[in-house]
């Protein structure tokens, strides 16, 4: 996932294809767990499920900081 301006986002997906989907407001953040919303289309979503120990760190806070400043903000 690239997230881009706004609430734009570049997913890489398991085919190896890239889609471009926008980031939707319902997102569930937890210390240990992250889940994010998806609309590529008119009524498609994707889902990504996000867990401490699949990123870095620091990359996996700054992503969880990211996200309450920029959902909370809309």
């Amino acid at each position: 996932m690239v997230w881009g301006a706004e609430k734009h986002c570049l997913l890489g997906l398991y085919s190896g294809r890239q889609q471009e989907a926008e980031l939707c407001s319902q997102v569930f953040i937890l210390p240990w767990l992250v889940i994010l919303h998806f609309q590529y289309r008119p009524w498609h979503k994707k889902y990504l499920v996000l867990l401490p120990d699949m990123v870095d760190r620091e990359v996996y806070r700054r992503l969880r900081v990211r996200l309450k400043l920029e959902i909370n903000r809309s």
